[in-house]
């Protein structure tokens, strides 16, 4: 399918050594280019994933309201959530549930946040950025991630993270997201790591 083709095409950018910058779509491509991603690296390196959005897209096939792609990727990707995979194997989970942080959530599921919360993982929502600042959390997600050499970075940020206010262009606007200036405080600390090596911008 496209995510496999999406994956193939990831892997062969960043096995020439260059940042790989996909745009979409929907967030579902993240399935194919963290995948992608994570199939270039050595036996002991890990992906690991700064995840900008109102949303978790947290669920699985079982969780789900909508069936909505879109809204299963981080499900696909964790080893830790059971899912269905086609008959080539694909995707392969290849996060464990350290590997990933969310900036700017706002607009969750129960059983997401039920995820969140049982698995432990970092999420920081629109009021933790309101009370903490927008710079003291990326600090926090980057300080739990720790991005080196070993630990490529891959941001992958869906434009619905800022106010519909300043980016109406999405499909599922949610009041009371990041301003634009937080919004680019978060790639340029991602950026200012030197480990970035991948990011997708979705809509």
């Amino acid at each position: 399918g496209y995510s496999e083709r999406l994956a193939k095409k990831v892997a062969e950018i960043r096995k020439a050594n260059r940042v790989c910058v996909t745009l979409g779509g929907d967030h579902s491509i993240a399935i194919g280019t963290i995948v992608g991603h994570s199939s270039t690296l050595p036996d002991d390196h890990q992906v690991t994933v700064l995840w900008v959005d109102a949303h978790a897209d947290l669920n699985v096939g079982s969780s789900s309201s909508t069936g909505n792609m879109h809204g299963m990727s981080v499900g696909f990707l964790l080893r830790s959530l059971q899912h269905n995979t086609l008959q080539s194997g694909f995707p392969e989970s290849c996060l464990g549930n350290e590997h990933i942080a969310y900036i700017g959530l706002r607009d969750l599921d129960r059983k997401e946040l039920d995820f969140i919360n049982k698995l432990g993982i970092q999420a920081y929502f629109m009021k933790d950025v309101d009370r903490l600042g927008i710079t003291e959390v990326v600090a926090r997600c980057l300080d739990h991630l720790q991005p080196r050499k070993q630990r490529p970075l891959h941001l992958s940020y869906d434009i619905d993270s800022i106010d519909p206010v300043v980016a109406p262009a999405t499909g599922t606007p949610v009041c009371g997201g990041l301003t634009m200036r937080e919004g680019c405080t978060i790639v340029e600390a991602a950026r200012a790591t030197g480990h970035l090596a991948a990011m997708d911008l979705v809509e």
